[in-house]
């Protein structure tokens, strides 16, 4: 089962004719890594400590300004 909810980010794809979008996802069973060759769980400042593509990084530092604000 997948679920798809909102979009929480939109960021162009710099270099590219492409648009990346974050989009909410409820999903059930255990992740596999398909592109990469590990899967990890971050805190959003973690994240935003990664080696990320541009907007992945973008996405990162939006969302853990977003949980600073909330605390």
């Amino acid at each position: 089962m997948i679920e798809l909810g909102r979009s929480l980010f939109r960021a162009d794809d710099e270099g590219s004719p492409f648009v990346i979008e974050f989009v909410e996802v409820v999903t059930t069973g255990e992740p596999v890594a398909r592109e990469h060759s590990e899967i990890g769980w971050f805190t959003p400042s973690q994240l935003a400590e990664l080696p990320l593509a541009p907007a992945d990084e973008r996405f990162a530092f939006r969302l853990a300004a977003a949980v600073d604000q909330s605390v």
